[in-house]
């Protein structure tokens, strides 16, 4: 198969270079070899094209659906890869790192990471957490920006919600929170966790399953579209 590529590979840019020698020699009755080119170009075109060699766009179905940058979205699908029994077969290996950078940064270690549960989108009073990890010794609550920004008060209002919780800040660049208050939040950038995710989706051990086998090439994707994070 990668033969193959390989030769159109290099059909194509045998085509187009020839067209560039003939554009630095040309001349005035160069016309007849000018349109003969351009023929075989299009045709060219047409082949590739047809093979599915000729692309532009997007290339995961995340990007297709403009969902990349997407916060509700991208948690979700964050917290369906930390939790160790969903079928991605990947266990605990995400969660476990996850917590093990959480715990370098000054929290609590969270050993056992397969006896915790994630949710998201968990309300109290009148606050949102976007992502909450419980376990048996204790609780992480990751609130989480992409683009937008935060609102008046919003850390240091969930903060007030969960008393003794570690409070993880997730950003694409780990910025500071700014409306944390008195409140501590570790700061956490979405490329970490994606890295964690590569990592254990590279690491694994062969599919077990068909379902298994499907959900690892919806994690592959998912790691192609969100290159930007």
């Amino acid at each position: 198969m990668a033969s193959a590529s390989r030769a159109r590979a290099e059909l194509e840019l045998g085509h187009f270079g020839e067209l560039r020698e003939w554009w630095v020699g040309r001349t005035a009755s160069d016309g007849q070899l000018q349109m003969a080119r351009l023929v075989a170009l299009q045709r060219n075109e047409v082949s590739l094209r047809s093979e599915g060699a000729w692309t532009a766009g997007p290339s995961s179905l995340l990007e297709v659906l403009r969902l990349q940058r997407d916060e509700v979205r991208n948690c979700r699908v964050l917290r369906w890869l930390l939790d160790p029994i969903t079928p991605h077969g990947l266990g605990a290996v995400v969660l476990e790192r996850f917590l093990a950078d959480l715990a370098d940064a000054g929290a609590p270690l969270l050993d056992e990471p397969h006896l915790a549960t994630v949710e998201t989108e968990v309300t109290r009073a009148d606050t949102r957490a976007d992502i909450v990890v419980r376990h048996p010794r204790g609780t992480v609550v990751v609130e989480a920006k992409i683009n937008a920004g935060e609102g008046d008060g919003q850390g240091a209002g969930l903060a007030a919600q969960w008393p003794g919780a570690t409070l993880v800040f997730l950003t694409r660049s780990g910025a500071a929170m700014t409306s944390a208050g008195g409140s501590t939040w570790i700061r956490y950038r979405w490329r970490r966790i994606l890295q964690h995710v590569d990592d254990a989706l590279d690491q694994a051990s062969a599919p077990a399953n068909r379902q298994q086998a499907h959900a690892r090439r919806a994690v592959a994707d998912y790691l192609e579209g969100t290159r930007g994070l």
